[in-house]
C-alpha cells in the first residue's frame, strides 16, 4: 500500500516527497491526534498512511 501511494503522490505532485515509518503504537499516537481521519475500502492489511500538511517552496527540476 505504502509504495503504491507514494509513488501515486510523487507521480501527481512531481516531488519526491520524504517517507519514514513508524512503530505500530506511535502510529496510533499520531492519529488519535489527527486533524482528520479518512476510512477507505482498502482490503489490505496494514495499508495505514499518516499525511502531513505544509507549504512547500516550488520544485527546481
Amino acid at each position: 500500500m505504502q509504495v503504491d501511494a507514494v509513488a501515486g503522490i510523487r507521480r501527481v505532485s512531481g516531488w519526491n516527497v520524504p517517507v519514514g515509518a513508524v512503530s505500530r503504537f506511535e502510529f496510533y499516537d499520531r492519529a488519535r491526534a489527527a486533524f482528520a481521519v479518512l476510512v477507505t475500502s482498502e482490503h489490505r492489511l496494514y495499508g495505514c498512511l499518516l499525511l502531513g500538511k505544509g507549504v512547500l517552496p516550488e520544485p527546481t527540476s
